[in-house]
């Protein structure tokens, strides 16, 4: 793939991300993609702090990645 090819594959890619919305807990959008992932992880912090159970669910192909974010959040998040 030449030079051209990827910087026009990663300016895609950018705008994707940047043009994604994120919602918070409380359903509204949020401001960006900072507040979504600071709401997040409070959410996951307080699940632990108070002893409760997390699970992460798939379908086909979102399985693997509900096994994947399992495994990373039990070997980072205890």
């Amino acid at each position: 793939m030449s030079i051209g090819r990827y910087k026009t594959y990663l300016n895609k890619l950018v705008q994707c991300l940047e043009s994604t919305q994120f919602y918070g807990a409380d359903g509204c959008l949020t401001k960006s993609s900072e507040e979504a992932v600071g709401q997040i992880t409070e959410l996951f912090l307080n699940t632990r702090r108070e002893g409760k159970h997390l699970f992460f669910i798939g379908n086909g192909g979102s399985a693997a990645i509900a096994s994947h974010m399992t495994a990373d959040y039990m070997k980072n998040g205890r």
